[in-house]
């Protein structure tokens, strides 16, 4: 947490991966949302308020977007799913006990 009570959430620590994420997916993910972020005009330093079952405040953070990422990253449909990905893993992480350990296939109603 910071000085004004919001947590600090970094999307290139994806980078270093979880259970079912390796790191250079989530490498991808961190960047897919950091062009996402970007392209819709966020600054470092959004703030993020959640509120429902869990309650929050968070202020994101990302690596420097380069046009190198905006190339890759030129199908915003694909970008966008993935940076929310990489966004939702974040909060689900800092909200609750759980952790991603699997990865699921198309067709389990998951």
């Amino acid at each position: 947490m910071n000085s004004d009570n919001a947590v600090i959430l970094k999307l290139q620590e994806l980078a270093t991966g979880l259970p079912a994420i390796t790191p250079a997916f989530g490498a991808c993910l961190a960047e897919a949302a950091a062009v996402c972020l970007e392209g819709n005009g966020h600054k470092n330093g959004v703030e993020l308020l959640v509120s429902g079952h869990f309650s929050g405040r968070f202020k994101l953070y990302w690596p420097d977007v380069t046009q190198q990422m905006r190339r890759c990253w030129n199908d915003y449909e694909v970008t966008t799913e993935h940076g929310a990905y990489a966004i939702a893993i974040l909060l689900i992480h800092e909200l609750t006990q759980f952790t991603l350990i699997e990865r699921s296939f198309k067709g389990t109603g998951i």
